[in-house]
């Protein structure tokens, strides 16, 4: 009978094992522990996590074998259902007794799932020390495990990932992670440098690679990678969806949502990564897109926190606040290790005036991955809530953590440009990473805001309009020039940039606002007399 009830369980027929484990384990006053596992194994697979725990605990208590030291083993059996055992106690929050189960089980029979799941463990406890070291272990293990490449990189220790982490005792694959950390000092012109290294295996090594990229904000580096793997594998979406990011931190927002759109082209059910597609659209303003987004979000699969994220930008972008702090709630529940969800849950809460709360889930996806997004936004939600002191502390941390990167600087030079007292030495700063940086787009922004603080709106319009000739410009930049030319009184011209401003994104809501209120000055009427008579509506879809 427990053969069959295996096979049963193998094939996915739980509630068949069920049913019959209930009769085997009723008939028999002292159960064996492969029956306890089977029937636990069974409501695991239903998904009845709590039940499940409950036969595993009694599985546990079966064994007589307790660990004395280091050099003590335990059957191959026991190690299998203490496993089993730490994944349900994941599934039901309880991670302090997952780590101890998997702690009991000797260090030398420990399986790669077996410290993989430690290491985990010990990163959501904000144990990185000892994260790190079980992940490099997985590397040891099987070089495959990009998962364990990627975690280090999250932790800040892509440095150490080198030949050194691999096992002799995998001649093949090559050693394909013994460049991960050779980037720097390559020559992203050169394209052969990376086509060389894409036969027969050695392109796993690139992944890590373009990760490292973009958690470091480097883009223009990940673009060469990139480019040559997208000839080698043009079909795949972990590469398109890759571009997609690249392009969005660029700046290249049009780009971006075009390759975004066409990973969903190449897989219309993909869900990684769409959370930042979503953010996108939600900064176009563009609902119809966002609604299509969302519903084949849901269709695909409804319990990933990207759907949810999605979903709770399309309503914030509706204005239907609660809703959305609802989706975004079921996000961060699904995922609470997805730093995009506190991402967004702290957007909304800092688009809706609640910068405390914003701050705390900034908080909460720096400590998952410190990247520049999670130190911009603790900055700028401790800058808004008045804790000026905190988000210069912050800012000062972003340019330590990105010492090469003028978005770092820009940051910085927006915080200190909040008080009055350190706006020269702001203006120095941004002007000397303007002048390494002529195409970063958030020290432009910065430098210009901080020269119309000081009513020298020409300053401004100078520095908008030199980018606007270095770079392709997106609708950000034309209608905050557009913004300047009005302060400045600049009518004509700045009626100019607005529509050329809405021809790139023609639901752009403050270019509309900005639109319509030059040609109220045009015509000499005050746009201030009547806030209510604006023309700026939203079309109506269906609910994501």
């Amino acid at each position: 009978m427990l053969a069959h009830i295996k096979l049963l369980n193998a094939e996915g027929l739980f509630t068949s094992s069920e049913i019959l484990c209930t009769y085997y384990l009723s008939g028999n006053v002292h159960p064996s522990s492969e029956s306890l596992l089977m029937m636990a194994d069974a409501l695991y697979g239903k998904e009845e996590y709590p039940k499940a725990l409950g036969y595993y605990k009694k599985c546990l208590s079966n064994f007589s074998t307790r660990i004395g030291g280091p050099k003590n083993q335990i059957t191959p059996f026991e190690i299998e259902v203490r496993y089993k055992t730490a994944l349900c106690l994941i599934k039901v929050r309880d991670d302090r007794n997952a780590l101890s189960t998997l702690e009991s089980i000797p260090p030398a029979q420990r399986s790669l799932g077996v410290i993989f799941q430690l290491a985990k463990l010990y990163q959501a406890k904000g144990l990185n020390g000892s994260a790190i070291p079980l992940y490099q272990q997985c590397l040891k293990m099987n070089p495959f495990a990009l998962e364990a490449a990627l975690a280090i990189i999250d932790l800040g220790g892509g440095n150490i990932i080198d030949a050194s982490l691999l096992n002799s005792a995998h001649p093949t694959p090559p050693h394909i992670f013994s460049t991960l950390g050779t980037l720097s000092n390559m020559n992203p012109a050169n394209d052969q440098v990376y086509e060389k290294r894409l036969e027969p295996y050695d392109w796993v090594s690139l992944i890590p690679e373009i990760h490292s990229c973009h958690n470091s904000y480097t883009p223009q580096k990940a673009l060469p990678i990139l480019n040559n793997l997208e000839k080698k594998f043009p079909e795949n979406t972990h590469v398109v969806e890759s571009l997609a990011k690249c392009y969005f931190q660029l700046k290249q927002f049009e780009k971006a949502v075009a390759t975004f759109h066409k990973v969903l082209e190449i897989d219309p059910l993909h869900v990684s990564g769409m959370d930042f597609y979503g953010a996108l659209l939600k900064m176009a303003g563009n609902l119809t897109e966002l609604n299509k987004l969302g519903h084949a979000l849901v269709k695909s699969n409804s319990n990933r926190p990207e759907t949810w994220g999605v979903a709770a930008l399309y309503c914030d972008l509706k204005a239907e606040k609660e809703k959305s702090f609802e989706h975004i709630d079921t996000a961060v529940r699904l995922g609470e290790r997805h730093a995009m969800a506190h991402m967004i849950r702290g957007d909304i809460y800092l688009c809706n005036g609640r910068p405390e709360q914003a701050v705390a889930s900034y908080r909460r996806a720096h400590s998952i991955v410190p990247i520049l997004p999670t130190y911009k936004g603790i900055a700028r939600s401790l800058a808004v809530s008045g804790n000026i002191k905190d988000a210069m502390h912050t800012a000062q941390d972003a340019v330590k953590a990105f010492p090469n990167n003028s978005g770092a600087t820009a940051l910085l030079g927006m915080v200190m440009s909040q008080q009055a007292s350190l706006r020269e030495k702001a203006k120095k700063m941004l002007q000397q990473s303007l002048a390494q940086d002529p195409k970063c787009q958030d020290t432009v922004l910065a430098l210009s805001q901080l020269f119309i603080l000081e009513e020298k709106s020409q300053d401004a319009i100078n520095i908008l309009k030199n980018h606007t000739h270095l770079v392709p410009p997106n609708d950000i930049v034309l209608t905050f020039l557009a913004d300047s030319l009005v302060t400045a009184r600049q009518y004509g011209e700045a009626l100019e940039q607005y529509n050329r401003a809405l021809t790139i994104n023609p639901n752009n809501e403050n270019t509309k606002r900005g639109l319509y209120r030059v040609e109220l000055l045009m015509k000499g009427e005050d746009p201030d007399a009547d806030q209510s008579s604006s023309p700026v509506e939203t079309d109506e879809v269906d609910d994501a």
